[in-house]
């Protein structure tokens, strides 16, 4: 059984941030050749939820170039090691260029509100194939025209503004904030839904027990239950997942907008309600994310995805909330204002590579 090696946080965080001077130095001395060659360009149409002889492994068309191709490499260089062997121990990893002029990647002109379409992290199934294959893919929406991927500020303000379904809240200027921490978001969220699995799941397609993580510690209180997920997590989809008692439920926030409530739902996100419930963002909550606080897989995910980061010296992402003043979950976490978060970090760092 994998266990949580320290389900209760230590004072201090995993690892000082470096200096801008010395990512930029290491991002010089890495080579991602190695992580490049696996990299390609989807052959489309293709479809990961196919079963049985419906399904195919994906197919690369082509190598990565351009654009693309220096932001996936920066974003390996950026990573910390046990992501950059998590990457290369993947099937295959692809570019989808879905709904790109003429299936060209560096010829796309996606909308904003489509930026996660067609991304996706699976395991095959034994409905799909015996080989057990692993893969990610990212969609081509992130580079628009031929253009470096968004800053990593504007990328999260792009997810936020989609899964809320409102442009109140937006995030400012991170650090580091290049395209590159944008890809590297987007990998990690994607190869969290199959790490998901290879912990949950050891066998594909048998046994799935939640459980086997963190001795089920690491949705302590923070879900009521945690049910299992459907085969395939559309983007944003909720389920019959609720939080725990003394948290603010996401149903909460979705019906204020909904009613054009924005001041409920600013407090909700930004503190709480005021039967003292914890919102999303204040450091008592424990949440990597909005993304993260919709189901518990995702919450799995996007903390993964955020210890990702925080290893590759993410400093702040702070967010403006109307009416609810700024929020900065990665400078609160770094410096020790969220033990809760902290917790389920250690869970995930007790089960890597």
């Amino acid at each position: 059984m994998l266990a949580c090696a320290a389900c209760a946080p230590p004072e201090a965080p995993v690892a000082a941030p470096a200096t801008e001077a010395a990512r930029q130095a290491a991002l010089a001395r890495c080579d991602p050749t190695p992580f490049l060659a696996k990299v390609s360009v989807l052959r489309i149409p293709f479809d990961p939820t196919a079963v049985g002889a419906n399904h195919s492994a994906p197919v690369g068309n082509a190598p990565v170039s351009g654009a693309i191709a220096d932001d996936l490499g920066r974003a390996y260089c950026s990573a910390p090691d046990f992501f950059k062997r998590q990457l290369l121990g993947l099937t295959g990893i692809y570019v989808n260029p879905t709904g790109c002029s003429q299936g060209d990647p560096n010829n796309c002109n996606i909308p904003p509100t489509q930026i996660t379409d067609n991304s996706w992290g699976y395991r095959e199934r034994p409905n799909q194939s015996h080989n057990a294959g692993r893969y990610i893919a990212t969609s081509a929406g992130l580079w628009n025209q031929g253009n470096h991927a968004p800053s990593f500020h504007d990328y999260e303000t792009k997810l936020l503004n989609i899964l809320l379904q409102w442009n109140g809240p937006k995030y400012t200027a991170a650090t580091p904030d290049g395209p590159e921490i944008s890809v590297l978001a987007a990998l990690a969220h994607e190869l969290g839904h199959v790490f998901w699995y290879d912990i949950n799941a050891p066998t594909p397609g048998q046994n799935y027990d939640p459980k086997r993580f963190c001795n089920g510690n690491f949705f302590d209180g923070y879900w009521q239950n945690a049910n299992m997920p459907p085969r395939w997590r559309k983007f944003g989809e909720r389920g019959q997942d609720r939080h725990g008692s003394g948290y603010v439920e996401i149903k909460d926030i979705e019906d204020a907008i909904a009613a054009g409530d924005f001041n409920l739902a600013e407090a909700l996100l930004a503190t709480g309600d005021t039967s003292g419930d914890i919102g999303i963002y204040p450091p008592n909550g424990p949440w990597a994310s909005f993304f993260g606080a919709i189901s518990p897989d995702e919450d799995f995910v996007e903390t993964y995805k955020f210890y990702v980061l925080i290893q590759a010296n993410l400093i702040s992402l702070p967010v403006q909330i109307p009416n609810g003043g700024t929020r900065d979950i990665p400078r609160d976490y770094l410096q020790s204002l969220k033990p809760k978060l902290f917790g389920k970090a250690q869970c995930i760092a007790a089960v890597l590579p």
